[in-house]
């Protein structure tokens, strides 16, 4: 046993905190990080044992390979001294098999069975099986982090005897069953074929432990339990404890059938099922509240949005497509600062198009008739097309109109966004405007460009967090097909509208990720958020420097929309980690998301946004928005949002200025 003080692989050790049968863990310190992590090491006297080593190894490859926030986190491996040993996430509280069923509300219980259903789908879209879900495997968190909605994080642990679903290679002797007997699928009992619903499975045995502090199934000896997984029908919650609803009985029927092809779909269906017996339906988060009929947005967040956006991408538009090294070879060693001839506030299309469908929206609220909202941002876009240099433009049969049309600034080209000119001009061709003619059932191509992306930030005012993303996802539809350029856009929208309640960058992600985890091939945009969280958490913290520019390549270089969300988010959060006053932590994040190689003006866009949203106008330097050339048409449109806004709310009923889509 080690002590405290003593140094292993580097690791300080603080105490033991677990003891097992293939070894121990313990709480340590790292060796030039200021937090602590669990130090796994395998027991000395197994380290011979093929078998036994293989797994323990194994773990930290499976996990490796696998990045989300309900996933526990693994930093690295080795041996030392004929003992193996895994680094990873060091998690300050308790595991679900340590909680009394009578002190658990269904309500947490919930919590717990939906954020540990988003991890086992996460991995099963990356093709592992975690084969072992049981409570003692679900670790919660006091201080790990708290997803938007809950009141604390689940994270998923002990990959030991998870298995690549391609895999051919096997782990367990011949009829050796690893996996805990009370929550083992069927299939695992017969060795009949695996797929992800045998998890799914034990996440039901998982819920029905919680809520009733037994499996469903126990019982004194082996064979008895062997037989009522495969033979009978569980028993009914409802009978078992009286405040639970006879709703749940069915679903949790389904989750547990003997067949797997009778269960749900997805773990996170069953989650869904599952928690809409206790509450009213969700996602994957708590029903966002109801926004009151008075409620208005703060002139403060919405000039800090549109202003940020802009200033973001003022600040990006001379150095896009740049590498860091050219940047840094014209500009210093810093990049761009802002300071002197540095930044001439002159906005790119990123900014034009935003503000074009900022006007759509408070065109939908003067209509307030359901279903034109994105049809209006369509006519919109239209507009904008006709000052882009691209020849004549057909005529419509019913004249566009925009009052934006007498800002040059917004009716020049600006910049190289041939995806959306392409798409407008088969649009127009079309002659019918207020008809989408992209959707995302009928792609108009198979972009995932960034320019929706950035666009899409004003769609973030709205009733709920689920209408910000739908209403984003739907218009940003209209020029880029590939769910990739319309789902980084819902997120985009989601924490714009986040932020403009008062959360932070990462509990906004964190809402973000919930939404985005509910529609088919979010895989991509979901990584790269996460990747960007997990980044800024390692290299930013409080009160320490800023990270220097170089930093966010690895997240890409911001072409493609989840790259440029991600860019932009992981330099908020950044900035939010250092901390700092008010414009300082503004500067700091739009400065390092321009200063990287690639889609400067729309990473410094995205980000910007965010942070203005997040901390108001004031917060932007003064000289910065002063000098930005489209300074007079974002007052004239944050103006006319707000009165259309507060005309809704004082109209009983009304809780939005447009419709919804």
């Amino acid at each position: 046993m080690l002590q405290r003080g003593e140094v292993f692989a580097g690791y300080v050790i603080e105490r033991e905190v677990g003891r097992g049968g293939m070894g121990s863990v313990y709480a340590a310190r790292h060796p030039r990080l200021p937090r602590l992590i669990a130090l796994k090491l395998l027991h000395q006297e197994m380290f011979g044992e093929t078998e036994t080593r293989t797994r323990f190894e194994r773990e930290a490859d499976v996990i490796a390979q696998l990045d989300h926030p309900n996933i526990i986190t693994v930093y690295d491996r080795g041996d030392e001294g004929r003992q193996l040993w895994i680094a990873m996430q060091y998690v300050d509280g308790v595991d679900c098999a340590s909680i009394d069923p009578y002190d658990l509300a269904p309500e947490r219980a919930m919590e717990i069975i939906v954020q540990t259903a988003a991890a086992l789908d996460y991995a099963h879209g990356r093709g592992v099986l975690h084969r072992d879900v049981k409570p003692a495997n679900i670790l919660l968190s006091r201080s790990g982090g708290i997803g938007t909605g809950f009141t604390e994080r689940a994270l998923l642990s002990d990959f030991g005897i998870a298995r690549v679903l391609d895999d051919t290679a096997h782990l367990t002797r011949t009829g050796m069953l690893n996996a805990t007997l009370a929550y083992a699928a069927p299939e695992q009992l017969t060795s009949a074929p695996m797929g992800p619903r045998a998890d799914q499975y034990s996440l039901a045995c998982t819920l029905f432990r919680l809520l009733i502090g037994r499996g469903p199934f126990d019982a004194p000896n082996i064979a008895t339990v062997m037989l009522g997984h495969l033979q009978s029908p569980p028993p009914d919650v409802s009978a078992l404890r009286p405040d639970l609803p006879a709703e749940l009985d069915a679903v949790l029927r389904k989750a547990l059938a003997k067949d797997p092809r009778d269960r749900y779909e997805t773990c996170y269906e069953f989650a869904r099922a599952a928690w809409e017996t206790v509450a009213e339906p969700v996602s994957l988060v708590r029903p966002p509240r109801r926004v009151a009929a008075g409620w208005v947005p703060r002139e403060d967040t919405v000039l800090g949005c549109l202003f940020g956006g802009a200033v973001g991408d003022a600040l990006g538009a001379p150095i896009e497509t740049m590498l860091l090294p050219n940047i840094q070879q014209r500009y210093g060693i810093a990049g761009v600062t802002g300071e002197g001839n540095g930044y001439r506030g002159r906005i790119s299309d990123e900014t034009q198009l935003a503000l074009f469908t900022m006007e759509a929206l408070i065109r939908g609220a003067r209509l307030r008739e359901g279903g034109k909202t994105v049809g209006l941002i369509q006519e919109n876009l239209l507009v904008w097309l006709r000052g882009q240099g691209q020849g004549q433009v057909p005529e419509q049969p019913v004249p566009l109109q925009s009052g934006l049309t007498g800002y040059p600034e917004l009716m020049t080209n600006r910049g190289p966004t041939q995806t959306t000119i392409s798409a407008m001009r088969r649009v127009a061709a079309r002659q019918r405007p207020s008809i989408p003619l992209g959707t995302r059932d009928h792609p108009i191509n198979d972009s995932k460009g960034c320019a929706a992306v950035v666009r899409s930030a004003p769609c973030g005012f709205s009733p709920s967090a689920e209408h910000a993303f739908e209403l984003a996802c739907d218009a940003a539809a209209l020029t880029h097909g590939n769910p990739g350029g319309w789902l980084p856009a819902g997120a985009f929208a989601a924490m714009i509208f986040a932020l403009g309640r008062g959360q932070d960058v990462r509990a906004a992600a964190d809402q973000a990720r919930v939404l985005l985890i509910r529609h088919r091939d979010h895989e991509e945009t979901t990584a790269a958020l996460d990747r960007a969280v997990r980044l800024a958490d390692a290299v930013a913290f409080r009160g320490r420097p800023l990270p220097l520019p170089g930093l966010l390549e690895p997240l890409g270089t911001g072409v493609i929309g989840s790259e440029a969300l991600a860019l932009g988010v992981c330099a908020a959060v950044c900035a939010e980690n250092v901390g700092g006053a008010p414009e300082q932590i503004f500067r700091n994040g739009v400065l390092l998301a321009v200063n990287h190689s690639g889609d400067s003006d729309s990473t410094g866009a995205v980000c910007g946004a965010l942070l203005g949203t997040r901390l108001g106008v004031g917060a932007i330097p003064k000289p910065w928005r002063d000098r930005l050339d489209a300074a007079s048409a974002i007052e004239r449109l944050a103006a006319d949002f707000l009165r259309e806004f507060r005309s809704a709310a004082q109209q009983s009923g009304n809780t939005v200025p447009w419709s919804v889509p």
